[in-house]
Parts: structure tokens; C-alpha cells; sequence
């Protein structure tokens, strides 16, 4: 008896280990699934540039917006054998209309030619739902090709084919919106030095409609990012290789109040076909107002994370109807950003810094202050109008609108923070931190359970009872 208890015992407790290593090994190939869907995976080449997937340092998100601005200052560009380079602002368009749901590839793309520095505009558009367009299912100054896309190219327009003089920015917009016959639409928009142009309005020809927006998701795939990224310019030639480059990107959504920064960014494009090499999107920053944006430079370099959120503060100012928001260097006490805003509220990411805040409603003085934010901070502050001034103070600044203050823009005092958490984290413009490894699939323990298996296997059948 006391044998056969031993070789229960030894049963049980191989059958606890078997319990134990499968529910573990369950839990890292969980953690390892889950992982996965937390990091884009790119291919190479890959567009190169900047991009929000929807994926942040806690996972997945989602939002959807009225409209992206994508703001591209070149210094210098030249490719091998002088290959046209292809510009592009790619987001997906959702639409829910008779209780069907749609999803369109929306593309605003800007072609250069490096050596002659002369840029043109076209729009393009993709039926992510499944099947082909049809032309009577969508109106715009373009037409739907015989593979079902819908592609447009406008010639009349103000600055097609302009030549820059660098350096030198191209705004690229894109708006939606919805028609008096409540049918949604989108607005494709540049501006090269002529002003904000609106070369092609598309509208979609559905019925009863009870949604519409500009779509980032990091659930179910990466479909569902924007883009802002360079790449070759179509099928004839996909992929370019850079020999030089000095161009700085910004892509900002619109968050109901102001244009701002994407929350979480990558430096690489996955769902546009083309690509680009020898070329690499790095985090960088003007260290006068804090502005976020990748550095694009020639040469090779990992595709991955720009920045979290984390690594960045956030500014959040309401209590005034609306204005114009102005950070200022405080040690010259120039001017270096402006950020138009409306409906009570104006928020903007930011890197760490120590920044001086100044609110103008109407050209006039409103309210001011300063601050030092931490990474990972939010800075909540309410405005309230500074009557200790006799008379309102003209802005110095020129009345010329920046590119970004192209939304609607109406108005907005000594700032008062309120109390938030602060992190002493410090952001590394040159660096980006390493994603959490994947855990590895714990083979030894496999290995060890199945030696464990074995020996108590061999012991029932060697086992042989005494009288």
C-alpha cells in the first residue's frame, strides 16, 4: 500500500507540474499575442515619415477627427537618377449609411521633382469595404479608374506644378464634412505659397447617413492609421533611394478646439504600396516652442517608435471662448508658434520645457504665464481676462496666418495651473525607447515536463506490487 501511495503521489504531482507549465505557457503565448498586436510591424522599405497606428505605451486606441493637416518643410532632397518622390497624407474615411458600414483609403499626395523642385497635387481614393467603385457612386472633379480606384488631377488649380524655393513648407489637408443633402464628403487642400487650395471635393453618394470621420484604430489590425510619409511616386516606380535630405513633417488632427500633434507616432507608413530607401525619420524638436516633429535625413536607420505620449506634455487651457495661443521663448521673448483655437478650449502636446504661455483674443492681450512641464505631465490651466493693464496691447505678431490656422478660428487671460501629476522623465530628441520584449515561448519548461511525463510513465509500467 505504502508503494502505491508513493506512486500516486508521484502522479499527482506530475500532473500538477503538467497543470502548472501549460497554464504558464498559456499566459506568456497570451502576453506574446498581445504584445504583438501592440507593436506595427513594418516592412522594408517601408514609407518613411510619421504615422499614429492607433498604439500607445498602454495598448491600443481609438478617435476619429474632421480633419489632418500634414506640414512638410524641405531643405534639401535629392534621389538617385533624379526619381520623382511622392508626398503623402493617407488616412481611412468611415462612413455608416443605412446601417451599412463603409471604409475608404483617402490619399492627398504631393508629387516633387528634386531637381526642378516643382510639386503638383493629386487625390486618390480606395475601397477598403470590398469590391470596386463606381461612378455613380461617388461625384468629384476626378474619375474612377477601371481598377475601381478614384484618382484625380487637377491642373487648373493655384500652385500645380510650382517650383519651390528652399527651404520651403507645403501644407496637405484634408477635411470632411456633410452636404445639405446630408451626404458626407471629403475636401483635398494644399498650400505651396498660394494660399490654402481646394483642388477636389469628393462626395459619396450614399443615403441616411449616421456617421462620418477620419478613422485611427489600433484595434483589429493597423488599417486604420494615418500617415504622413515620403515613398516613390506609383507603380512605375515604388521605391525610391535618397541621396540627401533635410525635411521636417508635423501631422496634426483636428481635436475639436486647435490642431495638434498625433498622440503616438512611428517614424514608417504600412498600408500605401510605395516606399523608400536610404532615408530615415527620426524625433526631433524646436527647442524655441516645443514643437514635435521627424527630421527626415538620408542614410539608413531602424524603423519603429518616434515618441509615446509619455515622453511628451500636454497643454490643456479652457475657460476662454476662443483665440489665438502664442508660445514664447522666454529668455528673447520672441514669438516661435501660434495656435489658433475655438469652442472654449485649446490643447497641444509639447516636449519638456520650460515655455511661456500668452493668450490673444482679437489681436488683443488676454492673458499670460509661465511654466516648466515634465514629461508625461498635463498641464490644466484655466485663463481669465488681465484687466491690470489699462489698454490692451496690439500683438506684435505679423497677421500672416501660420499653415495650421486654416480650421475655423475664432476666440480667448493671468493663467491659473491646476494641480497635476508630474513625471521626472526626460525626453531624448536623438533616442527612442525600446519597446517591452517579447516573452519567449518557455521550451525548458516543456522539456522538463515532458522528461517528468516519461519517468512516471516508465515507473506505472516497471511498478509491480509485493504480496
Amino acid at each position: 500500500m505504502n508503494k502505491i501511495s508513493d506512486l500516486q503521489l508521484a502522479l499527482i504531482t506530475c500532473l500538477f507540474i503538467l497543470l502548472a507549465c501549460t497554464s504558464f505557457a498559456g499566459i506568456v503565448a497570451s502576453s506574446v499575442q498581445l504584445t504583438a498586436s501592440y507593436i506595427p510591424t513594418p516592412r522594408n522599405p517601408a514609407p518613411i515619415g510619421i504615422a499614429d497606428y492607433g498604439v500607445g505605451p498602454n495598448g491600443s486606441y481609438r478617435y476619429s477627427t474632421k480633419s489632418f493637416v500634414g506640414l512638410i518643410t524641405v531643405g534639401s532632397l535629392a534621389t538617385v537618377n533624379d526619381a520623382s518622390t511622392t508626398i503623402q497624407l493617407n488616412v481611412c474615411f468611415s462612413v455608416v449609411a443605412n446601417g451599412t458600414y463603409y471604409m475608404y483609403w483617402i490619399q492627398n499626395i504631393a508629387g516633387l521633382w528634386p531637381s526642378h523642385r516643382q510639386i503638383n497635387f493629386g487625390s486618390y481614393i480606395f475601397n477598403f469595404t470590398g469590391g470596386s467603385m463606381q461612378s455613380q457612386g461617388i461625384t468629384g472633379n476626378g474619375q474612377v479608374l477601371s481598377d475601381g480606384s478614384y484618382w484625380c488631377y487637377n491642373s487648373l488649380s493655384a500652385g500645380q506644378n510650382a517650383v519651390l524655393v528652399y527651404p520651403s513648407t507645403v501644407l496637405l489637408n484634408l477635411t470632411c464634412g456633410i452636404t445639405s443633402s446630408n451626404q458626407p464628403y471629403v475636401d483635398f487642400c494644399y498650400d505651396d505659397g498660394y494660399g490654402l487650395v481646394s483642388y477636389d471635393q469628393v462626395t459619396f453618394n450614399v443615403a441616411n447617413v449616421s456617421s462620418y470621420g477620419f478613422v485611427v484604430s489600433g484595434f483589429g489590425g493597423y488599417g486604420n492609421n494615418v500617415e504622413l510619409v515620403f515613398c516613390g511616386a506609383g507603380s512605375k516606380q515604388p521605391t525610391i533611394t535618397f541621396t540627401q535630405a533635410d525635411i521636417n513633417l508635423r501631422l496634426e488632427y483636428w481635436n475639436g478646439h486647435n490642431y495638434q500633434m498625433v498622440p503616438n507616432a512611428y517614424n514608417f507608413g504600412r498600408t500605401t504600396a510605395e516606399s523608400a530607401s536610404n532615408v530615415l525619420s527620426q524625433l526631433s524638436y524646436d527647442a524655441n516652442n516645443g514643437a514635435i516633429y521627424a527630421k527626415i535625413t538620408a542614410g539608413n536607420g531602424d524603423l519603429g517608435l518616434l515618441y509615446y505620449q509619455n515622453m511628451t506634455s500636454t497643454i490643456d487651457i479652457t475657460s476662454v471662448s476662443s483665440g489665438v495661443l502664442y508660445i514664447i521663448n522666454p529668455i528673447s521673448g520672441s514669438y516661435h508658434d501660434q495656435i489658433p483655437f475655438s469652442d472654449n478650449e485649446v490643447t497641444l502636446n509639447v516636449v519638456p520645457g520650460y515655455y511661456n504661455l500668452v493668450i490673444y483674443q482679437d489681436d488683443l492681450y488676454y492673458d499670460q504665464g509661465n511654466f516648466t512641464l515634465n514629461a508625461n505631465q498635463v498641464l490644466s490651466l484655466k485663463a481669465q481676462e488681465n484687466t491690470s493693464i489699462p489698454s490692451p496691447i496690439k500683438t506684435p505678431i505679423p497677421s500672416t496666418p501660420s499653415p495650421t490656422s486654416t480650421a475655423p478660428s475664432t476666440v480667448s487671460p493671468t493663467l491659473s495651473p491646476t494641480p497635476s501629476p508630474t513625471s521626472q522623465l526626460t525626453l531624448n530628441p536623438t533616442s527612442t525607447p525600446t519597446p517591452t520584449p517579447i516573452p519567449e515561448f518557455p521550451y525548458a519548461l516543456v522539456l522538463i515536463l515532458i522528461i517528468a511525463l516519461t519517468v512516471a510513465i516508465t515507473a506505472v509500467f516497471k511498478f509491480k506490487p509485493t504480496n
